[in-house]
Formats: structure tokens, C-alpha cells, sequence
């Protein structure tokens, strides 16, 4: 049996981490609220707007995020039975270039739009250099966390290792194989056919969270239904025929940024391996040899 090589997207857990690493109250008018449900519910029983509501973040000490960080870590190195789940686990983070930005922020400013009125945890830009001093997180400038990965795992098919992609993320469900979704603790495969899909619902469908438009007028049930008529392989040639129907620019724009990328320029980056107890194996590596000496 091969070794296994986990791949980690990191983004996420720097979040969960910074955001329990904080406490929050919210101002409605001269009361204030725990949750954002009760001063919700504040504006609706006085027939006020829920824009009025005002939030603020008390930051607990920085050690509580770097503990919060280190415990969620942990739960993708182990299965659901306490098993260690793969042989090296490599940590990969999101770093924007020098602009602040990705290349899809480059190619589509608007990309993301809707989260940026959201105030960001506010521990995340600590624990993301701490990610990267301490954990030797791989990055490449510009580049997001999950195409990184989804280069990372095809590399991998060459050599004779098997990936795991660890995350939340419904985007890397483009990758096929063995995944492990770190917050429900479940192990799951994706065939090539269920990769496919994934990414084509989505570019039909769209993603309001990331501001990417699908197809006018279709919206979720309508992903489904084409796609169950389709299949996801045929989707293109299927969109081809309701040429007259379809907004093709807002399909190309969808598809660019849908889709996760696999040729991220991670050649040159260095990388470093973790055991389950978190330890480094070794010096740092570059990725190509890594992979190219199966561990």
C-alpha cells in the first residue's frame, strides 16, 4: 500500500481559530447584544432596519488563538477512530501578492465583493504568519489556498503516493479522491464524475458568498435538473443548444473562477512535513522533489 500525503487548505481553520480567539457584541440604538440573533430579533420589535446594527470584537489573548489553532490542526491529522489519517500532512495557506489581491481579483475586481463589507477575525493576519513561521505553511503569492492544493494532488498522481485533501471546502470536491472534511470528521471519495459535477453545478448555479453570477435564471434547481438531464460531462455541449438563453460571458466568467486551477507554480515552493503530533520531519523540501522521491 502506497503512503499517504495529506494536503491541508489551512485558510479555514486560521478562521475558525481567530474567530473563537474573540468575543463579540452587537450595538443596536443604546443596547447592546450577545448574539447577532437577539439584536436581530431587537430590530424587528421595534420595526428598525437590521443595517442599524453595529458590530464589535473584543480580541482574547493571541495564545488562545495559537491554542485554538493548534487543536483544530490536530483534528485533520487523526480519523474518526483516532487513527492517523495520512503518513506527512502539508499545510497550505492563501497569501496575496504585493497589491493585496489573487489573480482572480486581478482578472475579476468584483470577485469576492460581497464579503468584503464583513470585518475579518481579528487574530487571522497573526495566525496566518504564525501558520507560516512555526508550520512552514506552503504558498505561492497571489495564489489561493485551494488551487494550490488541487496542483498539489495532481502532481501527486505521478508519483507513488496517495493524496488526501483535507478541508471544508465544497470548491476542492473538484478534486477526485480520497477527502476528509475536518469539521464533521467524515472521510469521503470523489470519483471523476462526482469532481465534474461539483464544478459544474457551481458554474451554473453560481456562488452568492463569492459573488460569481451562474447562469440568469436557472439558480440551484435548475443546475440540477439540466445536469440530471446531461450529465456533467455533456453539460458544455447541452449549454450550446440554449445558446439563445444563455448569458455566455457570465458562463466563461463563472467557469474561470469556479473552476480550481491545477497549475499553480509550485515547482519552486518549498514545503514542510508534519507527522500527526505536529513534529516537522526534516528540513524544509521543494515540492517537486518531494513527490519526485515519494517521501
Amino acid at each position: 500500500m502506497s503512503k499517504r500525503i495529506a494536503y491541508v487548505d489551512a485558510d479555514s481553520l486560521i478562521y475558525a481559530a481567530a474567530s473563537v480567539a474573540q468575543l463579540a457584541y452587537y450595538e443596536v440604538g443604546n443596547e447592546l447584544f450577545k448574539s447577532l440573533v437577539d439584536a436581530r430579533e431587537h430590530c424587528h420589535a421595534i420595526g428598525m432596519s437590521e443595517e442599524n446594527i453595529e458590530e464589535y470584537f473584543y480580541p482574547k489573548g493571541k495564545w488562545c488563538a495559537v491554542g485554538a489553532l493548534r487543536s483544530l490542526m490536530k483534528k485533520c491529522t487523526l480519523d474518526d477512530f483516532g487513527s492517523k489519517l495520512a503518513d506527512a500532512y502539508i499545510f497550505v495557506v492563501s497569501v496575496p501578492d504585493a497589491e493585496g489581491k489573487t489573480w482572480r481579483e486581478h482578472a475579476y475586481p468584483d470577485y469576492k465583493e460581497t464579503r468584503r463589507h464583513k470585518k475579518s477575525p481579528l487574530w487571522r493576519r497573526f495566525l496566518l504568519n504564525h501558520m507560516k513561521e512555526k508550520y512552514g505553511a506552503a504558498y505561492v503569492e497571489g495564489w489561493e489556498a485551494d488551487d494550490i492544493v488541487t496542483t498539489m494532488a495532481y502532481m501527486t498522481e505521478a508519483c507513488p503516493l496517495t493524496p488526501v485533501v483535507v478541508h471544508i471546502d465544497k470548491d476542492l470536491d473538484q478534486i477526485p479522491g480520497l477527502h476528509w472534511n475536518w469539521k464533521n470528521a467524515q472521510a469521503y471519495e470523489v470519483t471523476p464524475y462526482d469532481a465534474e459535477y461539483a464544478r459544474q453545478w457551481q458554474v451554473l448555479a453560481g456562488d452568492a458568498i463569492d459573488n460569481i453570477t451562474g447562469l440568469p435564471g436557472l439558480g440551484d434547481k435548475g443546475a440540477t435538473d439540466l445536469l440530471a438531464d446531461s450529465g456533467p460531462f455533456l453539460a458544455d455541449l447541452v449549454l450550446a443548444a440554449f445558446i439563445d438563453r444563455a448569458d455566455l460571458d457570465a458562463h466563461a466568467k463563472a467557469l474561470a473562477l469556479v473552476t480550481m486551477r491545477k497549475d499553480a507554480p509550485v515547482e519552486d515552493m518549498e514545503v514542510l512535513l508534519f507527522d500527526n503530533d505536529l513534529d516537522a520531519i526534516g528540513e524544509p523540501r521543494l515540492f517537486t522533489e518531494l513527490v519526485g522521491g515519494a517521501l
